[in-house]
């Protein structure tokens, strides 16, 4: 069931450790549903070939376990199942999951999470990788300064959205207002596309809400701007989603491009 904005504040006043939880959880999910795409098998086959002792062992039935969000996957679990299925950890230690994370971020930790991605100083850019399930369907500046969201956004794809988290949470990190608002609107943008990758097209409201959590760890950021729920919702939900401004339709009347609807709403002053 999709959840309201309603839903999602209030889900803001629970214990950080049940945060954590439900992340775990996403990230379990979402892990084992790449592992089946991927790999080609389903549930039954991983149960089999990895968690069952014996041919008469039915008495964990753990990926079911997982599946229905009981309990959340441990590295140990993972690793068993990298082992026979190589390669399959990769997705499961995606930065985004731990950026994601709703508890703070060390400077050191916030680096190293991101440090494939991102060339050190004096010049700080991002060599993100060429995803194909960019929703406009070819590369877009493949090599990206840093604080350049912009580009990040029009990229359309996952790499995007997780540089501009990464943006966000070293804003966090800063104690910078201005930016992480800033860079909060971005993430929004970005989001829609970030879930037409098969990878996270499913549950794409619980990835809503662990964004809002993560906007939520500054007061005064929640307070200035909200995701437009129902915007977001047209735009993951839209059979054609295009970023990339060049390929945009452009205005009758103007001839300039016709940007998408921003997805989120600021907070408004009456000075009067």
């Amino acid at each position: 069931m999709n959840k309201s904005i309603q839903d999602i504040l209030i889900s803001l006043n629970r214990r950080t450790a049940c945060k954590t939880s439900s992340l775990k959880k996403l990230q379990t999910i979402s892990w084992l549903k790449a592992t089946f795409h991927d790999y080609k098998i389903g549930p039954e086959t991983l149960q089999n070939n990895v968690f069952k002792k014996n041919a008469n062992d039915d008495s964990s039935g753990i990926v079911y376990k997982w599946l229905r969000g009981e309990h959340h996957a441990s590295k140990t679990s993972v690793d068993r199942v990298a082992k026979q299925y190589p390669g399959s950890d990769n997705f499961f230690n995606s930065p985004i999951f731990q950026l994601l994370e709703n508890k703070r971020i060390t400077k050191t930790k916030l680096e190293k999470i991101i440090s494939p991605y991102l060339s050190g100083p004096p010049l700080r850019m991002w060599n993100l990788p060429f995803d194909d399930q960019n929703v406009n369907g070819l590369p877009v500046s493949l090599i990206t300064h840093e604080i350049d969201s912009d580009t990040l956004f029009q990229r359309g794809d996952a790499y995007g959205f997780m540089a501009i988290l990464y943006l966000v949470r070293k804003a966090e990190l800063e104690n910078d207002l201005g930016n992480h608002t800033y860079y909060m609107k971005e993430a929004y943008k970005a989001f829609p596309a970030f879930c037409k990758n098969r990878y996270f097209n499913h549950n794409w409201d619980d990835y809503l809400t662990a964004l809002v959590k993560i906007q939520s760890r500054m007061n005064a950021s929640i307070n200035l701007l909200l995701p437009d729920f129902d915007t977001i919702k047209r735009q993951v939900l839209s059979q054609q989603l295009i970023t990339l401004r060049a390929l945009r339709p452009r205005d009758s009347t103007t001839n300039r491009f016709i940007l998408l609807k921003e997805p989120f709403i600021e907070a408004s002053f009456d000075f009067s």
